[in-house]
């Protein structure tokens, strides 16, 4: 098993020739002006590009929610985006519901640009193993 951190909570975990993503980074918007949209984390850190087979996105956020980036070549993951039990090529998943607060705006992250996401925490079972993860 190898697991690559890919900035804020984006991790990679592959597992022979299967992949999975936690929270892949999604491409930065662009504002009409034509620069990055100050809402997207996406300005301060490069989306993920690369195939996946499942996708677990914790929360509705730009920072987290590039499923669409890990579509890559031969690869169309199984998106996992809220609570519930899942089986996909040999793995279980549990998500469970949780809340968080996550900056709106994390370039200008302050007690006024913070808001409360409904979240999701993963537990992932393969191969005798279990990974278990909160994004907060």
């Amino acid at each position: 098993m190898v697991i690559t951190h890919h900035g804020g909570q984006c991790f990679k975990v592959t597992f022979g020739d299967l992949t999975l993503v936690f929270d892949p980074i999604a491409k930065a918007k662009t504002a009409k002006s034509g620069s990055p949209d100050e809402t997207s984390r996406g300005a301060t850190l490069p989306a993920v590009r690369f195939g996946a087979d499942i996708a677990l996105v914790s929360r509705d956020h730009p920072d987290m929610n590039g499923v669409e980036e890990v579509t890559y070549g031969e690869k169309t993951p199984f998106a996992i985006t809220g609570p519930g039990e899942y089986e996909r090529q040999d793995v279980t998943i549990q998500g469970f519901l949780s809340k968080s607060k996550y900056p709106t705006s994390p370039q200008k992250a302050t007690k006024d640009t913070v808001a409360e996401y409904v979240n999701t925490i993963y537990s992932v079972e393969l191969e005798d193993m279990t990974l278990t993860g909160e994004s907060t």
